[in-house]
C-alpha cells in the first residue's frame, strides 16, 4: 500500500535513498556487496543505519522501524546468532533513541513502541517457529518509553492484544479510530491521548 497511501518504504534490499549523501553510499555499497544470507531480508545494521538517515533528514513525525534478523534466525535453528541479534537490536534501538535525542524537534518530545509482530512456538524445536497451531505463538511482548506515556512500570499481569497497537498510536497522535469499528481496539493503558497536529 505504500503507493496507495504515499508512505515512504524502504525494505527488503532495496537501496537507501535518503540520508546524508556519503553515508547512504557506504550503506548501500556494503548492502551490495555483503552475502546476503536471506533474499529478502537485509541485515538489521542496515535497516537500523538506515531509519538513523531518515530520521536526521526528514525528522518525520511517524517512524516504523522493522528488525527482522532474530527471526530468521530462529527459523534456521540458530539460537545464538537469534541471542546475538537480539542483543544488537538492543544497541540499534539506542542508536535511534540518541539520534532522535539529537534533534530539537523530537528531543523529549519522542514516543517510542518496541513489540514484536508474533511470539515464538515453545519447547526445544517450537521456539524455531511460529503460527496458530504452535502454543506460545499468541504470547507478545511491549515496550513503550517517552512522550506520551504516563510512568507504569512492569505490568506482567495484563492481558493485552497486538490489535491495541494500531490504536494506542493513533492516540497518543491524537486520534481515535476506535469509533470506526468495532474490530479496532481500544488503546494499551498508558497511552495518553494528544491533540492531532
Amino acid at each position: 500500500n505504500d503507493r496507495r497511501s504515499a508512505i515512504p518504504v524502504n525494505a527488503g534490499w532495496q537501496p537507501l535513498v535518503t540520508g546524508e549523501p556519503a553515508r547512504i553510499a557506504a550503506l548501500n555499497l556494503v548492502a551490495e556487496q555483503i552475502f546476503h544470507q536471506w533474499a529478502g531480508v537485509r541485515y538489521d545494521v542496515l535497516t537500523a543505519s538506515g531509519a538513523i538517515e531518515e530520521l536526521r533528514a526528514k525528522q518525520p513525525r511517524v517512524l516504523f522501524v522493522a528488525l527482522g534478523e532474530t527471526d530468521d534466525w530462529a527459523h534456521e535453528g540458530r539460537y545464538d546468532r537469534y541471542l546475538l541479534s537480539a542483543r544488537q537490536n538492543d544497541t540499534f534501538i539506542r542508536m535511534i533513541w540518541e539520534a532522535a535525542q539529537a534533534l530539537p524537534s523530537h528531543r523529549d518530545n519522542t514516543l517510542y513502541i518496541v513489540t514484536t509482530d508474533h511470539g515464538r512456538g515453545d519447547g526445544r524445536e517450537g521456539w524455531k517457529s511460529h503460527g496458530a497451531k504452535l502454543p506460545g505463538s499468541e504470547r507478545i511482548w511491549v515496550a513503550a518509553f517517552g512522550n506520551g506515556i504516563g510512568a507504569q512500570g512492569i505490568d506482567r499481569g495484563g492481558r493485552f492484544e497486538q490489535a491495541q497497537i494500531a490504536s494506542t498510536l493513533a492516540a497518543c497522535l491524537g486520534y481515535d479510530f476506535s469509533t470506526h469499528s468495532e474490530a479496532i481496539k481500544p488503546p494499551l493503558p498508558f497511552a495518553k491521548r494528544s491533540t492531532p497536529q
